[in-house]
């Protein structure tokens, strides 16, 4: 991701956080990922890749955003979990 991505992505987030408690920021965040991951265009093998590629962004934000982290380390070890098991599907 290029810095003016990632920019991007924080400016976000702090006018978020300006206009919604972090709570709330968080769960608009779990929705967008969401929302991410179905209408990722990828094939199966790469999945894992783009999501956590995904997931690094959101943990790059500045801000941090805490609650959100939490969530992201927590994505990544159901996604490895998951990729282990050969079972990782959107």
């Amino acid at each position: 991701m290029s810095n003016l991505e990632q920019q991007t992505i924080d400016k976000l987030f702090r006018d978020l956080i300006r206009v919604y408690s972090t709570s709330a920021t968080s769960m608009i965040g779990l929705d967008a990922i969401k929302m991410a991951i179905t209408e990722l265009a990828c094939d199966e093998a790469g999945l894992a890749d783009e999501i956590n590629k995904l997931s690094d962004s959101i943990k790059k934000t500045q801000p941090r955003m805490f609650p959100l982290d939490n969530l992201m380390l927590i994505l990544d070890r159901e996604v490895q979990s998951l990729l282990n098991a050969n079972q990782l599907t959107k």
